[in-house]
């Protein structure tokens, strides 16, 4: 695999397809939601003041207080309803569905994993949060009405830092506390697949699994010759998603010493959907270019955003056990953080 990456993972010289770049750095590339890589000069902010971080740290303070809110909630719903959790993996249990008809869930189950993926999603984002909050923090201890001198400051006068580390440092915060996007960034919100995995959830990672994923397979392709443009990015979308996926699945058999393929399943679907999708609304997206926008507002083309919409969401909603079950099978093994709730003496029973 890692002869692989390393012989397919540059850009290759083509003249239909400009590649001619150089790669990021490999550990570089983990910091690629960097506000330098995806958000607008415009957007940016080289000197907040002293009034602009208390804002932003009292925002980000209630924020955080919400976020728990609901943590601690779906934390008490799904702990104090359990479900017993099918041993059979569900790809299995799909083809059943559709050969035998055997319910591959119920109301309630679906509900109980859609509890568990919000905690999921809470978990993280919590995580993130914090790290901008403990950086805000240390920001505003910074910016003080001399830190526009770092001479003057007590990091530098006590000798903890020399000015210029002092000035990287600050920037830093600042780049990272107002000028960076956040690693979950609202993934509701989505609009399609690709939008929910390129820039709305885990951007973290999403310049990895392009490395590692996406352009090696796709260079792979081209230089076998095939010619289609489309197929190619597809292959590459397959690409990334299997990365995503074997990292996914080391960690169910690290955590509980088991395979059951479901991550596999589950991300290899997903970068399925992406591509189905793009085929499916691509061409409909260029035909509306060619036509001229009509003024003021259009009913029809928000009603036909927020159907798509819809169906977006009602496919990810059937595909969404095989990502939850195999972490809510062993849930007992779990180390949950929560303040009122004890999750793992209630799910003892149910193993």
């Amino acid at each position: 695999m890692s002869l692989f990456i390393k012989y397919n993972r540059k850009y290759l010289p083509d003249t239909k397809i400009n590649q001619q770049k150089e790669f990021t750095p490999y550990i570089l590339t983990l910091n690629s939601w960097r506000h330098d890589s995806d958000i607008e000069s415009k957007a940016e902010i080289k000197k907040p003041t002293i009034k602009q971080v208390n804002e932003k740290i009292k925002s980000h303070v209630l924020m955080l207080m919400l976020k728990v809110t609901i943590y601690e909630l779906v934390i008490y719903l799904f702990a104090n309803y359990p479900q017993k959790i099918p041993e059979r993996p569900y790809q299995i249990r799909m083809i059943e569905y559709f050969t035998k008809g055997i319910p591959i869930f119920t109301a309630a189950s679906m509900f109980h994993y859609t509890c568990f993926f919000i905690f999921i999603y809470l978990f993280l984002s919590l995580h993130y949060d914090l790290t901008v909050l403990y950086s805000l923090i240390a920001l505003r201890c910074m910016t003080t009405s001399q830190s526009s001198t770092p001479e003057k400051h007590i990091l530098v006068k006590s000798g903890l830092l020399t000015p210029i580390q002092f000035s990287l440092l600050k920037n830093y915060f600042i780049t990272y506390t107002f000028n960076t996007k956040h690693c979950f960034n609202n993934p509701w919100i989505s609009k399609n697949p690709r939008e929910v995995w390129s820039s709305r959830w885990q951007t973290m990672l999403a310049e990895t699994f392009r490395e590692l994923g996406y352009l090696p397979l796709r260079n792979l392709c081209i230089s076998l010759g095939i010619t289609s443009r489309k197929f190619c990015n597809a292959m590459g979308v397959l690409g990334a998603f299997f990365i995503s996926s074997l990292l996914h699945e080391y960690y169910i058999i690290g955590m509980f010493n088991m395979i059951t393929g479901e991550h596999l399943f589950f991300f290899m679907s997903h970068g399925l959907i992406m591509i189905v999708w793009e085929l499916v609304f691509t061409s409909e997206r260029e035909d509306k270019m060619k036509k001229p926008e009509k003024e003021g507002y259009d009913f029809r083309k928000h009603a036909a955003v927020f159907l798509k919409w819809l169906l977006m969401l009602a496919i990810y909603m059937l595909i969404l056990p095989a990502f939850t079950e195999p972490l809510m099978r062993r849930i007992d093994l779990w180390i949950i953080p929560s303040l009122f709730t004890d999750v793992g003496n209630i799910y003892k029973n149910l193993v």
